[in-house]
């Protein structure tokens, strides 16, 4: 049956190519990376766990029975209880054999026996070289017995560490693999280092910067982009078996990382890291390895923690377990509650080579390690571009050599051509011609910014030049020379140097010949000879003369007088010897005349006449004072051109005004006259001057003590003025004040012209015991706001329960929340009393109640208008009609709206109202026509009106559900115009022909179906196909 199958399946596959000749299809999946090839070289050191010791014995070379790594229920069971991803243990051949499929040409391990990179594939199952150190000859040799590094038994971390680093990072691996089982951090150390202490004198140290040296020099040497330069450990154990203190641990590990950094210039470290046999009772010591390891990667930013898989997966010896003093959220259960040490020893060896082996992790769980390690780097690289900053020796035009310098921000790799300082942050490169080019810049770690060098300011030619005159023949005219250059030059004294920098310009008046040297911007220069020699002109001279120069109102003759004979000129009088033209102007002029010789030589003559004057002068009389005063007046005759002196009058500087002060009143009439001789005439009226005194009298309504008000009364000759406080009579020659209190004042009473007298007002007669006191209010106008009432008295008074007494104790103060009238007596100390009335009725604090209607909520093609009544008064709102009773507000929507009005009553209370009109419509509905048939037919005809919106009924049309779409069904031929109006009355017209209907009988034509060749071709094919099978399929079974 099997084979069966398998004939019928390739019989299929045949069938399917023939298929494709038949009806051909095309597949493509292209794919173009240009990204640059960086990699990174990562020294791997450490203990066993770092070499891979899963696999010294033979059972450690098996399958992992502890799950099915073919059963994905299995793995993903085991992955949960282990925490190793379950890709890697689907990839889980042996304990010590994990596969890793890498990215094609991602990976490499160093090997220094051939100098040479290996790849990493699906199937390196070990790695490293068994190497020792001879220290005669400083190199590393093929290691019998006594070794300095090792190689693996298995899998490490390596492959997994390479795959994920690159996904991560876009960065190939280079492992340069250096790494010694049961060595303590000091036997890390250089031989030479006072703490060194390797009794075996492997020189561990020596073989892992020789080895990483030498792939780094194999690197450079075939021209490979080298990135980041980074270590990962695995180290710790053994340190943990001798109890070395988390000072001591950091103090030496450090010391190794230094000298790292120092001999191989190592940038940054993780750290994995390292426990103890699994179940010890050194619990304490792994604590303070752990406590040192974090420190490391806390304290110092070149070093991390790459993973803690070990550390979590971790359990000690039973007691320390079953301590309250313990915890690892690893081995609860769902209660948070401690799991039992039997369970929890479980998990903890289902990731080494248990049970003969509880301190080596298998190979799959070294991947794990080796995944979050490349993670956690990959997170913490330096993946940031250098800043840079390009700078030019100059940039201005030059002659010599331009230096420019790309200065970074920080250390920066070395470029063919270019210098580098000895800070390695700068870059520096002498130009000696002009170019423009590209230069990437990389910081050690291989990231890189581009700079755009441009030097375009190298020039080392003199410039070409050539000479231009405005005029070659002999001429009467200024000769402009023009040297231009193909290049722009520099500025020379005494020429203009155009905009484009290219041409000097220079116009010559008289003939002369000089040597130019032209420079160009760098300073190269060219030389030339200028020669003007063709330059012939005599000025003109000539006199204008004016018949007069005074102001007059007569007519000006002007005579321009020539040195020798001149042209005509248009409008001018030329004299009989040709020397001399005249003109006569009759009114002001003011021009430019240009007389030429024979010749053509020109002088200009400015021809300014501005005394003819005709017009008699416009003048306004002012006076100072109008109204009567003592003071005299001056009168002032203002024209509006100068004027003549007049006696008696003082004229102005500029000449227009004529002033004068009078004394006393006069009038009289004034002819003024402006230089030319015109004249107006003026009248002066002065009769508001009165320098007499006024004379009063001082009268009292009694001189007697009394307890009542004294009224005084000052009685005048004649109008005196008002004085603030007193009241002046009706005939105003008397004013009069009542005193309420003694008092003594000086008054002074003016008459209307300023005339002044003084008397002193002295009342010491009034006795009154009563205090005065005085109702003021917060507010006198409607409020919604609280208002203070204040009593205040000319004197101390006495406290009144509910009201607040002043520190000075002569004002009473209480603060009203609602309107109130009542009664308060007020006493003084002596306990004499006076009663004051307090009136509150102006506070209002109820908020408006409003309505709001709508002139209609149909849908309409018209404008709405919105009325909000309210109960009372309200203010004003912009763009609202307030109506004359100030209750109702209105207002026109000419479309739709959704908007809050917040209505505020006089005194400030508000309500807000929900304006939402959205039942205006004033767009013709959008309509199309559809025909259920287009070809002839015999068939009746359905047309379709859709609209964009709901409409109204036509009556023979039916409307649907939605009311959007009207239809009707056409029996005949017929072409009528249809109405459409949407539900606001907005109307369309639209058209409806139906001319296709034909209902005679005809003969027509049989079709075959409308479909494609290639369609038709593959369903004869799939026909053909299952035909074909079930016949072989039966001879088959037969």
């Amino acid at each position: 049956m099997k084979n069966i199958r398998i004939k019928i399946i390739n019989f299929m596959l045949l069938f399917s190519i023939i298929s494709q000749i038949i009806v051909p299809f095309n597949i493509s999946n292209s794919s173009n990376s240009e990204d640059e090839e960086i990699y990174d070289v990562i020294l791997f050191w450490g203990q066993s766990n770092m070499v891979g010791y899963c696999g010294t014995k033979d059972n450690e070379k098996q399958a992992d029975t502890r799950y099915n790594s073919s059963d994905l229920n299995s793995i993903k069971s085991f992955s949960n209880k282990t925490g190793i991803d379950k890709e890697i243990l689907a990839n889980s051949v042996r304990m010590n054999y994990t596969k890793v499929k890498q990215e094609s040409d991602t990976a490499y391990e160093y090997k220094y026996t051939t100098n040479s990179l290996e790849k990493l594939t699906e199937g390196t199952q070990a790695l490293g070289e068994k190497l020792v150190y001879n220290s005669t000859t400083k190199k590393l040799e093929d290691a019998t017995s006594k070794y300095s590094i090792q190689k693996s038994y298995g899998t490490n971390m390596i492959p997994q560490f390479s795959k994920t680093y690159y996904k991560k990072t876009g960065h190939k691996v280079v492992a340069v693999f250096a790494a010694n089982g049961g060595e303590a951090i000091e036997n890390f150390l250089p031989s030479t280092d006072a703490e060194y202490g390797d009794n075996n004198k492997q020189m561990i140290y020596e073989s892992m910067v020789e080895k990483y040296k030498l792939a780094i020099k194999y690197m450079e040497k075939n021209g490979y982009k080298i990135g980041n330069k980074i270590w990962v450990c695995f180290q710790g154990e053994s340190n943990v078996g001798k109890g070395t203190s988390t000072s001591e641990y950091k103090r030496l590990f450090l010391k190794v990382h230094n000298y790292l950094k120092q001999d191989v210039k190592i940038t940054k470290g993780a750290i994995v890291e390292s426990v103890y046999t699994i179940g010890s009772t050194k619990y304490s010591n792994v604590e303070k390895i752990h406590k040192a390891q974090e420190q490391l990667a806390s304290e110092n930013e070149d070093i991390i923690i790459g993973s803690s898989y070990a550390y979590r997966y971790y359990i000690p010896d039973e007691d320390t377990y079953n301590s309250s003093a313990y915890s690892n959220n690893i081995f609860i259960n769902k209660n948070k509650e401690k799991i039992s040490y039997k369970e929890a020893l479980g998990i903890s060896t289902s990731s080494v080579c248990y049970p003969d082996n509880t301190i080596h992790f298998t190979s799959a769980a070294l991947s794990q390690i080796g995944k979050e390690t490349a993670e956690s780097l990959a997170i913490n690289l330096d993946k940031i571009s250098p800043e840079i900053q390009v700078k030019y020796s100059t940039i201005k035009k030059t002659n010599g050599n331009v230096i420019v310098t790309i200065t970074a921000n920080e250390k920066i790799q070395k470029i063919e051509g270019w210098k580098l300082s000895d800070d390695g942050k700068t870059l520096s490169k002498t130009y000696t011609e002009n170019t423009e080019e590209k230069i990437t810049v990389y910081d050690l770690v291989g990231n890189s910014t581009q700079a755009n060098i441009k030097v375009e300011n190298i020039d080392k030619i003199a410039p070409d030049i050539r000479v231009t005159y405005s005029e070659t023949g002999i001429t009467n005219k200024d000769i402009e020379v023009k040297i231009i250059a193909n290049e722009k030059v520099q500025e020379i004294e005494g020429w203009k140097l155009s905009e484009d920098e290219k041409t000097l310009s220079k116009t010559y008046t008289t003939n002369k010949s000089e040597k130019i040297n032209v420079y160009d911007l760098a300073g190269n220069n060219s030389s030339v000879d200028i020669k003007v020699e063709n330059i012939d002109k005599t000025a003109v001279n000539i006199e204008t003369k004016y018949s007069t120069t005074r102001t007059t109102n007569e007519d000006v003759e002007v005579t321009i007088k020539a040195n020798k004979k001149i042209q005509e000129i248009e409008g001018w009088k030329l004299s009989e010897d040709g020397k001399s033209l005249s003109k006569t102007y009759t009114e002001n002029t003011e021009e430019k005349i240009t007389v030429y010789d024979l010749a053509g030589n020109s002088a200009q003559a400015n021809i300014k006449i501005i005394n003819i004057d005709k017009i008699a002068p416009d003048v306004k009389v002012s006076y100072s004072k109008t109204e009567i005063t003592n003071k005299d007046v001056e009168v002032k005759i203002t024209a509006n051109e100068k004027v003549q002196e007049i006696e008696g009058w003082e004229l102005s500087e500029d000449k227009k005004t004529l002033s004068k002060t009078y004394t006393t009143n006069k009038s009289e009439k004034i002819n003024v006259y402006d230089l030319a001789g015109n004249n107006s005439s003026v009248d002066i009226k002065v009769e508001n001057i009165d320098k007499t005194v006024v004379n009063i009298e001082t009268k009292y309504s009694t001189t007697k003590i009394t307890n009542e008000d004294v009224e005084v009364t000052i009685n005048a000759n004649k109008k005196i003025q008002e004085i603030e406080g007193w009241k002046l009579s009706e005939d105003g020659k008397r004013l009069s004040k009542t005193y309420t209190e003694n008092t003594e004042e000086k008054i002074t009473v003016y008459d209307l012209a300023g005339n002044s007298t003084q008397t002193i007002i002295r009342i010491i007669n009034i006795d009154k015991i009563v205090p005065d006191v005085k109702v003021s209010y917060s507010e006198t106008e409607i409020t919604n706001k609280d208002v203070e009432v204040k009593i205040t008295a000319n004197e101390k008074v006495q406290e009144i329960e509910g009201w607040k007494l002043s520190e000075d104790e002569k004002t009473l103060s209480k603060i009203y929340t609602t309107n109130k009238s009542e009664k308060i007596n007020v006493c003084d100390l002596a306990g004499n009393d006076i009663s004051v009335d307090v009136k509150i009725e102006n506070i209002d604090k109820t908020a408006v109640n409003i309505e709001m209607t709508y002139s209609t909520t149909k849908i309409t093609n018209e404008d709405v208008e919105v009325t909000i009544n309210a109960n009372k008064k309200i203010q004003k709102i912009e763009g609202w009609k307030l109506s004359d009773d100030g209750k109702t507000l209105s207002k026109t929507y000419t479309e739709n709206t959704e908007e809050k009005i917040t209505v505020y009553d006089l005194v400030g209370n508000s309500t807000q109202a929900n304006i939402k009109v959205e039942n205006i419509d004033k767009i013709a509905p959008d309509i199309r026509v559809t025909y259920s048939e287009t070809g002839i037919t015999n068939k009746d005809i359905e047309v379709k009106i859709i609209a964009n919106e709901k409409i109204q009924e036509i009556e023979g049309w039916k409307l649907s559900e939605d009311k959007k779409t009207l239809s009707k069904t056409y029996t005949t031929n017929k072409s009528e115009k249809v109405n459409v109006y949407d539900l606001a009355g907005n109307s369309i017209k639209v058209e409806v022909h139906v001319d296709n209907i034909s209902k005679t009988e005809k003969n027509l034509p049989s079709k075959l179906p409308n479909a494609g060749v290639k369609g038709f071709c593959i369903i004869l094919a799939i026909i053909g196909a299952g035909v074909l099978a079930i016949v072989f399929y039966k001879k088959s079974k037969i």
